[in-house]
């Protein structure tokens, strides 16, 4: 039954769902400029938050990049079985 849902119904209908909630944020968002009050997200600065966002993701791959991992010429062992426990794998 729940398969029936994943691969049958939810696909068929969050596109109706999308364009419903969409339809009424539209709404809602000409009723606001109709009576003069801003809306909220026309307040907030994107631009700037943007590129903060993206400047942050830059920085933390370049840095994991830099300060974490082994060198990439580094062998790497899989985890293995030896004598009825499981050693983690790992640059040897």
């Amino acid at each position: 039954m729940i398969r029936l849902l994943l691969t049958t119904v939810v696909p068929l209908l969050a596109p109706l769902v999308i364009y419903g909630g969409w339809l009424l944020l539209a709404r809602r968002r000409q009723r606001r400029a109709e009576s003069g009050r801003p809306s909220l997200l026309a307040a907030i600065p994107w631009t700037p938050l943007l590129v903060a966002g993206f400047l942050l993701a830059a920085g933390a791959m370049i840095g994991s990049g830099l300060l974490v991992g082994t060198a990439p010429w580094a062998d790497y062992e899989p985890a293995r079985w030896r004598d009825g426990a499981i050693v983690p794998g790992g640059p040897r």
